[in-house]
């Protein structure tokens, strides 16, 4: 076990419970209502993000629903995103829908399994059949969408029917309004956090299209329940230029509700401490002492930090990454003296 911790989210809770450090993009995240495609390259913190607001929320007595689809899933999904024709723009309006249907779905189970909520949903016949439909598919919301609906669209004559099709048939508009009012009668709130859209991502017209319509329909989920329901979209940053460059409409729909993740070095410092004294037990107050405790002359204060910091990208992977391999280098030359 890395004693610093591992760079991976899904493989760091302990630390991620014990030593996360609140910096300036996690503070907007809970402040900031009007942001919601959260762009980071890799090892920025975006699983460590989804972990930690997921459990501030669920510690608010919100419901809070995490979406992170596996390879299979994704590529899985392409086939039915395919239906949808050969241009982005296609692309994007069928999946928006689609995944409008499997947000509000996601959320109808997740609230049938509260005893309160349960009862108003057992009373609305609309919300109970597509629930009962929507329950009997294995797997994420991704394979559910594949396995429920795309032999009916394949058997529409054309892309432009399919697209056209989704809404009435899915009975799209009925099943938000009765979320809504089910949501205001017993006075619920929730999240939705959608993770790992890079698994299985391929840069073609595809694989663009299916994240934007993703990007576009949490996005008018998110308006549709704006006083019930918030909902954040995280992505790789490769993955935001390939939509950035590949949608006309980017800059007026997208661009203004975009957080990029930034690291400086003092928050970086920041992170490293808070870890080197659950890893290490030191009981220092400053951060830069307890740097200091940890360093030999040279790389003490923040100057000696920034020293460290050449060797890395300016991450917390990174920083992670060179910390535990100097507490193992330290460890192999204490036992050859």
């Amino acid at each position: 076990m890395d004693p610093i911790g591992d760079g991976r989210a899904e493989h760091d809770q302990h630390m991620l419970d014990h030593a996360f450090y609140e910096w300036s993009d996690y503070k907007a995240l809970l402040s900031d209502s009007t942001r919601y495609v959260v762009v980071g390259r890799r090892g920025t913190g975006k699983s460590a993000l989804v972990y930690r607001l997921g459990q501030h929320w669920r510690n608010e007595r919100k419901f809070c629903i995490e979406i992170a689809p596996n390879e299979e899933e994704l590529i899985g999904f392409r086939s039915i995103a395919a239906l949808f024709g050969q241009t982005v723009a296609m692309i994007r309006a069928g999946v928006k829908n689609l995944w409008k249907y499997a947000l509000a779905l996601q959320f109808v189970d997740s609230l049938s399994r509260y005893y309160k909520t349960s009862e108003s949903i057992k009373q609305s016949s609309l919300l109970r059949d597509h629930l009962k439909k929507w329950q009997s598919h294995p797997g994420g919301p991704f394979s559910k969408l594949r396995r429920a609906h795309y032999d009916w669209l394949k058997s529409l004559d054309s892309p432009e029917t399919r697209i056209g099709e989704i809404a009435d048939r899915l009975e799209l508009s009925s099943i938000l309004k009765e979320l809504i009012h089910i949501l205001r009668q017993n006075a619920k709130s929730g999240v939705i956090l959608v993770d790992r859209l890079d698994e299985g991502w391929h840069p073609d017209t595809v694989g663009i299209g299916v994240v934007d319509g993703l990007v576009y329909g949490t996005g008018e989920f998110r308006e549709a329940l704006s006083e019930n329901i918030t909902s954040l979209v995280f992505l790789r940053d490769n993955i935001f230029r390939s939509i950035q460059t590949y949608d006309n409409d980017f800059s007026r729909n997208i661009e203004p509700k975009v957080l990029r993740l930034h690291w400086d070095p003092q928050e970086l410092m920041y992170m490293a401490t808070a870890r080197l004294r659950v890893a290490l037990s030191v009981d220092k107050e400053s951060e830069v002492k307890t740097w200091n405790s940890c360093t030999a002359n040279e790389l003490h204060g923040i100057s000696g930090f920034r020293r460290c910091l050449r060797h890395t990208l300016y991450r917390p992977r990174d920083v992670i990454a060179l910390l535990n391999s100097a507490f193992y280098q330290a460890q192999r030359q204490n036992a050859l003296r």
